[in-house]
Formats: C-alpha cells, structure tokens, sequence
C-alpha cells in the first residue's frame, strides 16, 4: 500500500479509508460521465490468462481533472503514471454491488478513450464533501 495524504488503496484491490476536507458540499467542476467496466481474467488448460471484453457495470457522473504536478510526482515515485483524478459522490452508484466493483483492476470509458484505474482515495467517511478519489491513467 503506498499513501499521499490520505491512506488510498493502490493496486491492492482493497480501500483504505481516511478523511479530507473539502469545502462546501460537493465538488466544483464540469460534470463528465465515464463508464464504469470490469475486466474479468480467466486461465487456459495451460495456465495462460485470457481477457475477456471489459463488461459494463454502469455510468457514473463525476468531476474529471487533470492531476497536479504534486500528484503526479508522488505516484511517479512509486512507479506508476496518473493523469487525471475523478472524483465521484457515492449516491452516483446504483446499488452496492455496482460500488464494490470500483477496483484497481477495473476501467473506466468514454467514447474512444479508456481509463485505467491506478489508486482509489475514499474519503466517504467525511461530514463534508464526501467522496472517492478515483487516479486513472489513460491508456493509448
């Protein structure tokens, strides 16, 4: 597990939770609606893993920014690349199964570009603003 600011989960497939503050109720910013995929590894008769197509699990409405140059650095100090942060309401998941999928392993879509998730912030645990903190590289 690797930590900046807040304790975050980063290809553990697992959340960490810890608290920030964030002022006012929600999160400023131009609304953009990403799709929420699971990639699903099964294995041949030889062991090798096979991929299946990413399967929908559903839209979800959040604010998408790039990262800063703070965050960039940190993340590439434990050896992965960020470019944007998406931060996402709770209430934006339809039932819990849905919000359980939202792991490292998983991506994120839109039109033709595709997200992977890096590190999950989970700052649901405040009074105020709650939210995650999804970091997504956007692969080429």
């Amino acid at each position: 597990m690797a930590t900046i600011g807040n304790k975050i989960s980063f290809r553990t497939q697992g959340r960490y939770t810890d608290t920030a503050a964030i002022s006012g109720s929600a999160i400023p910013g131009p609304k953009t609606i990403l799709i929420l995929k699971e990639i699903t590894v099964s294995y041949d008769s030889s062991g090798m893993p096979t991929f299946a197509d990413p399967v929908t699990v559903q839209s979800i409405s959040g604010v998408l920014r790039p990262t800063n140059a703070r965050e960039k650095e940190e993340w590439q100090k434990m050896g992965a690349i960020v470019d944007y942060a998406y931060y996402i309401a709770p209430s934006q998941f339809t039932d819990e199964t849905n919000k359980a999928k939202l792991l490292e392993k998983n991506v994120f879509t839109r039109n033709t570009k595709t997200y992977e998730i890096v590190g999950i912030e989970d700052n649901t645990e405040t009074s105020r603003g709650q939210h995650y903190k999804v970091f997504l590289q956007e692969l080429k």
